[in-house]
């Protein structure tokens, strides 16, 4: 199942000043890391939105609602 895994991976991401100040605010109004924020944003990208809500998924990690 995605994201039980163990986060052992690292990149590095190269944003704009814009770009990491917007990217700060939203996941501020989500009450999220900024890296919880990216790796989610990812997420919904690869696997969409349904993933994050099936499987019994909880939790802030899952739903991003909280």
């Amino acid at each position: 199942m995605v994201g039980t895994e163990k986060r052992t991976e690292q990149i590095k991401l190269m944003l704009t000043e814009r770009e990491l100040l917007d990217a700060s605010r939203l996941a501020a109004i989500e009450d999220r890391t900024l890296a919880e924020f990216i790796r989610l944003t990812l997420r919904v990208a690869m696997y969409g939105k349904v993933s994050r809500l099936s499987g019994g998924m909880q939790g802030t990690d899952e739903d991003p609602a909280s």
